[in-house]
């Protein structure tokens, strides 16, 4: 997800008073987050092997 770190920047551009903490997990780790309440978004890769 290499679009994130400047999606990130502008958002805080508009919004500085927004409090971001990232974290990297795996998909499923992402998943338990969201169902716990550990997390309010959640992004993730579905890798299907599917190649063009």
């Amino acid at each position: 997800m290499h679009y994130l770190p400047r999606a990130v920047s502008q958002f805080l551009t508009y919004y500085p008073q927004t409090d971001i903490d990232i974290e990297e997990h795996t998909g499923i780790g992402v998943v338990q987050g969201l169902l716990q309440g550990d997390a309010d978004v959640g992004f993730f890769q579905l890798d299907t092997g599917f190649r063009n």
